[in-house]
């Protein structure tokens, strides 16, 4: 027989019920528990439930071809460093609740496709590339919704992504020709913005989606009332 988890023991499976209502002393109270399941959260198991880890963080496959003149393709790209996110602020509405965090040190590899054009120098290549963030800023909306039996449902979650500043590395631009390469990664690093902020929005995307599975597994079968105090 399998050992019981604490949901079995406890209603709301071990996250503690913040009990007041009081705006500060919510915000500390949802800060607590956050660092309380970190590494939960960060490896993808919590009370006997699994869902996609974040650390280190996977995409499989990520498109950007907007505006037209830039394609890029990101695969089998590892992103390293979110398990030490802090918590700078809550914001206790509960729903959307809203947490911003800072995540002070991402490393970011993988294999890309690149062609694009940066002012008249046309950028083109496939190789691995590595990222280096520092200081990411991340917001993070979770709606929350009570159903007709008073069950805890999760509604949209929404990701907002600031980068901070950063240092890219790619392998094989302008087919591999080492002083042209160097060249290459020199015009990205004047402004990574131009490549960090087209890609941006499938990020924030990606990250909104897996959020969204972990919450729907840490929550699920609990009942509103056991985890939102009484207004």
């Amino acid at each position: 027989m399998a050992p019981a988890s604490k949901r079995d023991q406890n209603p709301t499976g071990g996250i503690q019920k913040c009990q007041s209502a009081e705006p500060r002393s919510y915000a500390a109270c949802v800060t607590s528990i956050i660092y309380g399941i970190k590494a939960n959260i960060s490896s993808g198991f919590f009370d006997g439930r699994q869902f996609p880890s974040l650390e280190p963080y996977y995409i499989d496959n990520l498109n950007c071809d907007q505006p037209p003149n830039f394609k890029l393709t990101l695969s089998k790209t590892y992103i390293k460093g979110i398990s030490g996110f802090q918590v700078v602020q809550v914001i206790p509405n509960y729903s959307p609740y809203v947490l911003k965090l800072n995540l002070p040190k991402l490393m970011v590899s993988g294999l890309y496709d690149l062609n694009t054009q940066i002012s008249v120098i046309p950028l083109t290549g496939k190789g691995n590339f590595i990222v280096d963030l520092n200081n990411t800023q991340a917001e993070i909306r979770v709606q929350f919704l009570k159903d007709p039996q008073g069950l805890l449902k999760i509604g949209t979650v929404e990701t907002r992504i600031k980068f901070g500043p950063s240092k890219f590395k790619l392998t094989g631009l302008f087919g591999g020709d080492k002083a042209a390469n160097k060249l290459g990664n020199d015009v990205i690093n004047l402004n990574p913005g131009f490549i960090l902020d087209r890609v941006r929005p499938r990020i924030s995307q990606h990250v909104s989606d897996t959020l969204y599975k972990i919450h729907v597994a840490i929550f699920q079968g609990l009942k509103y009332e056991d985890v939102f105090p009484s207004t």
